[in-house]
């Protein structure tokens, strides 16, 4: 038979199981909000950085000719409208070399009203090496066109590339480095790219894609 006092010592121990059910529950969810507060927090964190580095300037130096190639194919897939390229005579930008030539069809067949300009001193290079050039350039003979400087503003010393308006990979040596790359950056790009147009627009006629055998 249960005594009173049995019944209430056992009414206390419900009562206490039972508040501290319902106190375990409440931590839970509060780890939970913290929990979701934090994944929320990094989620945004990350975004924003993504977007900063998305449109901050970024340089980077190069230090060997094997990163030319990968550099231009990068800055090749990044454009939405025009590449252009002056140097003497072309041959650093590796534009013989099969990624940068496919990087370039897919641009242009990617952007309906995408242009490749190459701007040089000499077409020598070009006729000897450029035979994938040259097929890239009879296939798109209306948006990749090359035109050789005028005499009295010739490329001279200057060796760059330009994507848009702010990418540019320069290839000037320096006691530093083989170049440096610039990716978002339209203040640094643009006296370059006001210099290309002036050059283009004086050179002689784009030169027509030389017959593959001739």
């Amino acid at each position: 038979m249960t005594t009173r006092s049995e019944a209430s010592d056992g009414a206390r121990d419900g009562a206490n199981d039972s508040a501290i059910h319902d106190s375990a529950i409440h931590d839970s969810a509060i780890d939970d909000r913290a929990h979701d507060n934090a994944n929320d927090s990094a989620t945004h964190d990350t975004t924003t950085d993504t977007a900063a580095t998305t449109s901050t300037p970024q340089r980077v130096w190069l230090s060997s000719r094997r990163e030319v190639a990968p550099m231009v194919v990068a800055l090749i897939s990044r454009a939405q409208r025009m590449i252009r390229i002056a140097d003497v005579d072309l041959s650093p930008f590796a534009l013989a070399a099969m990624p940068v030539c496919e990087a370039l069809a897919r641009f242009l067949i990617s952007h309906y009203q995408g242009r490749v300009r190459l701007l040089a001193d000499s077409n020598s290079w070009n006729e000897r090496h450029g035979a994938r050039l040259q097929v890239l350039q009879r296939r798109f003979s209306h948006s990749l066109e090359v035109r050789i400087a005028a005499v009295d503003d010739p490329v001279g010393d200057d060796s760059y590339l330009l994507a848009d308006d702010g990418d540019m990979l320069s290839l000037r040596p320096t006691a530093r480095a083989l170049g440096d790359l610039w990716r978002n950056n339209a203040p640094h790009a643009q006296p370059w790219a006001m210099a290309f147009e002036r050059r283009w627009h004086a050179a002689s006629h784009s030169l027509p894609a030389t017959p593959l055998g001739l």
